[in-house]
Order: structure tokens, then sequence, then C-alpha cells
């Protein structure tokens, strides 16, 4: 876990597939525009003691949000580690929507 937020774990025994060209299109365009985005996430792969990755997913909406807000950031590393935390945690969020409610849950609610 880094700093509250649930790791997205690579599957055992098997590297993560290449990066979609899409996503690497995105990134690509941030690292142009001025923000070294491939030192943001070499930094959260070497904080988090089990290699996690940024899921792909979230890499997008940070992308998105950067064009959205870019007129407004200021400094922009803590924007995105603030930016990449939230999404990160709506993206948690979903898969447990997703998943449901584990049955342990369920009948502690009862």
């Amino acid at each position: 876990m880094i700093d509250g937020l649930t790791i997205y774990r690579k599957p055992e025994g098997k590297e993560r597939p290449a990066v979609n060209n899409l996503l690497k299109t995105e990134l690509d365009k941030v690292f142009k525009d001025g923000f070294n985005i491939y030192a943001l996430l070499t930094q959260v792969k070497n904080d988090s003691k089990s290699g996690a990755s940024i899921p792909d997913d979230v890499l997008f909406k940070v992308c998105a949000r950067y064009w959205q807000d870019k007129a407004t950031i200021k400094n922009a590393w803590p924007w995105f580690i603030a930016v990449v935390r939230r999404e990160w945690e709506n993206f948690d969020c979903e898969g447990f929507k997703k998943q449901g409610m584990p049955q342990l849950l369920k009948d502690i609610f009862k």
C-alpha cells in the first residue's frame, strides 16, 4: 500500500504487457509538454515495495485531467501526485463495486 492506496499487482511470473500505443501517445504528449511523467511513474514503482504499477485506466484519466486543468496548474509534480492518488482510489472503489460486497461483510451487516 502506498499512502493509503491499494496496489495494482502484475500477475505472478508474468511481465506486465507493453503499454498500448494510445496510452504511450498520451504519456509522450505530456512529456513533450514539459512534465517528466516517466520519472513520476518510476518513482511510484520504486516507492512501492511490491513493484506496483499505476493501472492504465488511471493513467488515461490523469493525462486527460492534465490537459483539462493545465492552465491552472502552478506546480506540476504535486498536482500529478494528488491526481494520481485520487484517480487510483476511484479506480479501486469502482473495482470493489463491480465485485460486490464480500460475503463476510454481508454477514456482519445482517
